[in-house]
């Protein structure tokens, strides 16, 4: 499922359509602020603050989505989901946290990889990242459990019903939108932050629904913290596609496991 919070060239209905003839996409359009919170407010009882349309995205989803599915993962689309314990698939992972309100996968932040232009697939393109314990990897993002969850609270946390929370795939809990020590065991979600130049250049101009716009500072100082390689990127896409080297169709737009819900914005 993915959410449009601004204007993009070429348009995204244009762009989507082929993946929501092909049932992989539902493509929202939040209506005026103050309809989508009194629309909000009805089903739920709960405000929400109508300039974080972020959040708005994610109660619409919940409100209008949520009872088909078991677990929702709330992740962007820059984020990809990887298993790095031999776990088959996402939903096999998942159903061992079904008696807790949502799991928390740890970020694992990605570079450039010295690509000057988009590449075919960012997952066999971008291999460098920074440190496992790097600060930045303490975020988190949740795939929360529809049979608990109030309500998604911030990018990186949700509110459950009393006696569930959130834990890492440690069982570790957690407390807001940080989980340290950094936890892969299982599962990481990688951030490919910055991908190619020419991306990054095409993101600049769209702007950011962050206070502060990213500068080419910050990609200098995000590349020289890409030190390690990992391959788990590769991995995951070569389970989805086999070996073959060019991406199939939808390899921008599929996440590692089937069958759960993700909803994926286009903000940052």
């Amino acid at each position: 499922m993915l959410w449009r919070t601004h204007s993009q060239e070429p348009p995204l209905d244009d762009v989507l359509r082929p993946f929501v003839q092909d049932g992989l996409v539902v493509h929202r359009k939040i209506p005026a602020p103050n309809i989508a919170r009194a629309d909000v407010l009805n089903a739920t009882c709960y405000k929400h603050n109508i300039n974080h349309k972020q959040l708005m995205a994610y109660a619409y989803c919940l409100k209008d989505y949520g009872a088909n599915h078991q677990f929702m993962g709330f992740i962007d689309a820059d984020e990809y989901a990887v298993l790095t314990d031999g776990t088959p698939d996402l939903p096999a992972l998942l159903r061992d946290y079904e008696s807790h309100g949502a799991l928390a996968l740890n970020w694992r932040m990605f570079g450039s990889s010295g690509h000057a232009t988009r590449q075919n697939s960012t997952l066999l393109a971008c291999t460098k990242c920074n440190a496992q314990q790097a600060p930045e990897n303490t975020h988190v993002k949740v795939f929360a459990n529809m049979a608990h969850v109030c309500r998604i609270s911030g990018p990186h946390d949700a509110l459950h019903a009393p006696g569930y929370f959130t834990v890492t795939t440690s069982l570790q809990r957690v407390f807001g939108p940080f989980s340290a020590p950094v936890d892969h065991s299982r599962a990481a979600l990688n951030h490919y932050i910055l991908r190619s130049k020419e991306e990054f250049r095409e993101k600049r101009k769209r702007g950011s629904a962050m206070p502060k716009p990213k500068t080419w500072q910050y990609w200098r100082d995000t590349e020289a913290g890409m030190v390690e390689r990992c391959d788990t990127g590769v991995h995951a896409r070569q389970r989805l596609y086999g070996a073959a080297q060019q991406p199939g169709r939808h390899d921008r737009t599929r996440h590692e496991g089937q069958g759960s819900a993700v909803a994926a914005d286009f903000i940052s």
